[in-house]
């Protein structure tokens, strides 16, 4: 886990990144308990989301006819690819499954939290994703994604 700092801010406000995936163990006690602090924080600080996604062509997951050559681990014909949590391309959690939920994050972050830097809902979701969604059976599941953005107050 990665946190960055900066001061002074043009705002008088400290930014501060977190870089994650959905798939992330070491951060997810942080992203668990943090929320509570962000919000303490309030306009004193600004907060970003960043989520680990590889650019497919720079890593040779597009061929010359624009078709996927990294199997599973891409999405949009191997433009936007992670990495698979469970080193088992065949089964469990994909590499495309975590740049879904990465660009899902990424959204809600846009929707709910970009203005504020705050984003209590991006929290909420993050929260309830992982209680209810975070695995193997249920990472990928929309019903179960749904459900996740609903208690989280999020419009889908």
């Amino acid at each position: 886990m990665e946190m960055q700092w900066s001061l002074p801010a043009p705002d008088d406000r400290v930014e501060y990144e977190l870089w994650t995936t959905p798939t992330d163990t070491i951060s997810k006690d942080f992203q668990r308990q943090f929320k509570e602090a962000a919000v303490a924080l309030g306009d004193r600080a600004y907060f970003t989301p960043q989520m680990y996604i590889y650019d497919g062509l720079r890593s040779g997951c597009v061929s010359l006819d624009g078709e996927n050559e990294c199997y599973n681990l891409c999405t949009n014909n191997g433009r936007y690819c992670a990495t698979d949590p469970d080193n088992d391309l065949d089964r469990g959690i994909s590499g495309a499954d975590v740049v879904r939920e990465s660009l899902r994050r990424m959204c809600i972050w846009q929707h709910y939290g970009a203005v504020n830097g705050v984003g209590a809902e991006w929290w909420d979701y993050v929260n309830e994703f992982m209680y209810r969604c975070d695995t193997e059976e249920f990472f990928s599941n929309n019903q179960c994604i749904k459900d996740a953005m609903i208690h989280a107050n999020i419009d889908d």
